[in-house]
């Protein structure tokens, strides 16, 4: 996920410039680049938001027991823990820390990252692109970076991951985009986006795409599972 964002927030910006470009000369549409860049910040914090639902039901990219915390975390936020039980758990397999308390940094990203992106919305329907796409930035990245120490599963040897590097390179690297691509255009039309959706071609390529996301991702490749079927003796 660290590496993903960080190829869509560099490559990003400069691929939705080149798809503006071919729009501009071949269809005659105007697409402004720092509107849709803003829009896909905006639904990647909403997309990771949400998705740590699923690090929460896995119990995967955990953080330490509460007892090994700073004493200020276990002052203030004892209360927000999770306790994992079954073998089953990312947790419990790696580090056997199934059946202990532990800091729930997973639900504070889902917490943080969900209310980041309803502000950036907020600012967004209201023509501040840039605001909305740098709010999103700051927060996601930022936070990438603090929750890091806060996590108890492998993160590499080094005291500073290759991701927190890499979440901290991207702030400087975004302040920079709305000066290279200016916002110009009009406020969104929210009515005109969701008329849109409303189209044979939108609604099946999202079926279509639903479909292939389901089958290759809908699998655990680490978790087995299996049915079997006994006679019971005693009814016979």
């Amino acid at each position: 996920m660290g590496a993903g964002s960080f190829l869509g927030i560099v490559a990003g910006p400069w691929l939705v410039l080149l798809v503006a470009s071919i729009a501009r000369r071949w269809l005659g549409i105007q697409i402004e680049t720092m509107a849709v860049v803003s829009a896909l910040i905006i639904g990647y914090t909403y997309g990771e938001g949400v998705g740590r639902l699923a690090c929460v039901s896995f119990g995967c990219c955990y953080g330490r027991p509460i007892d090994q915390m700073h004493p200020f975390v276990k002052r203030y936020f004892s209360w927000a823990t999770f306790t994992y039980i079954g073998q089953t758990k990312k947790i419990a397999y790696v580090h056997q820390l199934d059946g202990e308390k532990i800091f729930a940094v997973q639900a504070v990203t889902v917490v943080l990252y969900t209310v980041c992106a309803l502000m950036a919305t907020l600012l967004y329907l209201y023509g501040a692109y840039a605001w909305a796409f740098f709010l999103c930035l700051f927060v996601t990245q930022a936070w990438r970076f603090a929750s890091e120490f806060l996590r108890a599963d492998y993160r590499g040897k080094r005291k500073i991951s290759v991701y927190q590097i890499m979440s901290l390179l991207t702030i400087p690297y975004g302040l920079m985009l709305p000066v290279v691509f200016p916002s110009t255009g009009p406020i969104a039309n929210v009515l005109a986006g969701l008329q849109s959706l409303w189209d044979p071609s939108v609604i099946l390529f999202l079926q279509v795409l639903g479909l292939v996301m389901f089958f290759r991702t809908g699998r655990s490749q680490t978790i087995g599972a299996g049915i079997r079927f006994h006679v019971n003796q005693d009814r016979i």
